[in-house]
């Protein structure tokens, strides 16, 4: 995917993360641009290397994130390893997935930094705006998990495979307390009883 990162960020996939009713500018796709001062003062807080002249990515993950980035200056250089002290280095990007371009004077100095990107966090696991998005077109959790979690399945607390719901959820009052407003299960006789299996 890293050879093809530039064109699918600059594409507009139809994912779902992009279809979800969450979605806002600046979440799916994101652009953040700073000028040559402002990214000497950022990186000059890790460590000073004079003008910031380049910002190379060294090595991408799997999907396409940040992995190893090298800062170099007019006064030295700065290897940044690992997704999010990069982020944190240059700004707190939204995540890993970008690319940069530089923006150079008539002298071949950079002038600014443009930072195109995707996503929203650091790219394990559940994307949050991409599961409503599958919820709202009609997935239920299980697709939804085993989309996220391949190969995955779904236990209840104490080991039992969750079976599809009943088709009425409702819980005996006679076996319910209301605690602060909320309404929890209990046990029956307030013992040490384990909670009941997930139906």
């Amino acid at each position: 995917m890293a050879e093809h990162l530039g064109d699918w960020l600059r594409a507009s996939p139809d994912a779902y993360c992009k279809r979800s009713s969450l979605n806002r500018e600046g979440l799916f796709r994101w652009q953040r641009s700073y000028t040559s001062a402002e990214i000497d003062r950022l990186v000059a807080v890790k460590k000073p290397v004079g003008q910031v002249v380049s910002i190379q990515v060294l090595s991408r993950g799997v999907s396409g994130r940040v992995k190893v980035v090298r800062v170099v200056g007019t006064e030295g250089e700065l290897l940044v390893q690992r997704e999010w002290p990069i982020r944190k280095l240059l700004g707190t990007l939204r995540s890993g997935m970008f690319e940069v371009e530089v923006e150079l004077d008539d002298d071949q100095m950079p002038v600014a930094f443009h930072f195109i990107g995707g996503g929203w966090g650091h790219g394990v696991g559940l994307c949050q705006i991409g599961a409503v998005g599958r919820a709202e077109h009609g997935f239920d959790y299980r697709e939804i998990l085993s989309h996220y979690y391949n190969g995955a399945q779904v236990f209840g607390l104490y080991g039992n495979l969750l079976k599809p719901p009943s088709p009425d959820p409702s819980p005996d009052p006679a076996q319910s307390e209301e605690i602060d407003g909320v309404n929890n299960q209990v046990t029956g006789d307030g013992g040490d009883q384990a909670p009941r299996p997930l139906k």
